[in-house]
């Protein structure tokens, strides 16, 4: 994806970690976007591991959504609401949770201090708002 980024960074620890930030939009609320993002975190892992085959550990991989749909997103952001399993298996199986940023929350004002940037965010918070539209 273009808007995906890898990046190296130390922790507070000291550690140098591989960060990946994965981007992902949405105009419309998708209750299987976990799966989504899982089957990309794999793909970019698979490729990560043919290009790095002497690795030890595996870069942490933090998938993002971004979201400028018209309703509010009400879906939980995390992979483990799409499985249905007991309570008590929880914590033995796979989950991650991912930040959503919806655009129709922020006010105007605050969605950048780069006109630029503020032009184009307003663009797409805007575009699946029909009654806000000029």
């Amino acid at each position: 994806h273009l808007s995906d980024r890898l990046f190296e960074v130390e922790t507070v620890n000291g550690k140098t970690v591989f960060l990946y930030i994965l981007v992902e939009h949405k105009s419309t609320p998708d209750k299987k976007v976990g799966w989504q993002l899982l089957r990309y975190i794999v793909e970019i892992l698979k490729r990560w591991v043919e290009e790095n085959p002497k690795w030890d550990h595996l870069p942490a991989i933090v998938p993002f959504l971004f979201y400028n749909g018209e309703e509010e997103w009400r879906i939980p952001p995390e992979f483990l609401h799409l499985v249905d399993a007991e309570e008590d298996w929880r914590p033995y199986l796979l989950n991650f949770r991912f930040p959503v940023l919806d655009l129709g929350t922020i006010p105007d004002t605050e969605l950048s201090g780069d006109e630029r940037l503020r032009a184009r965010l307003l663009a797409m918070k805007y575009a699946t708002r029909k009654e806000k539209q000029l």
